[in-house]
């Protein structure tokens, strides 16, 4: 991750909104994430949630929920500070 390969399982949906996929023999999961390009040297990776996705576009609410999770965490950072 730190060179910025990010590989296959990883496709960016959009604005900072990344999907994880995963397949095991018959089902896929995807799993929501974002970068927090904050930290010193690395990039820490930070999931959201995941579902079982049974199609092949992404519902519109999953990817908003993801967001609103990704606001939410950057303001509670932010208030840290």
């Amino acid at each position: 991750m730190e060179s910025g390969h990010k590989g296959d399982w990883f496709k960016h949906l959009e604005d900072e909104i990344t999907e994880f996929r995963e397949r095991d023999s018959s089902k896929f999961y995807r799993i929501f994430a974002f970068w927090d390009p904050t930290q010193d040297k690395q990039t820490l990776i930070v999931g959201t949630h995941g579902l079982d996705k049974k199609t092949n576009k992404t519902p519109r609410h999953e990817i908003e929920k993801a967001k609103r999770s990704m606001n939410k965490y950057f303001e509670q950072k932010k208030d840290k500070i």
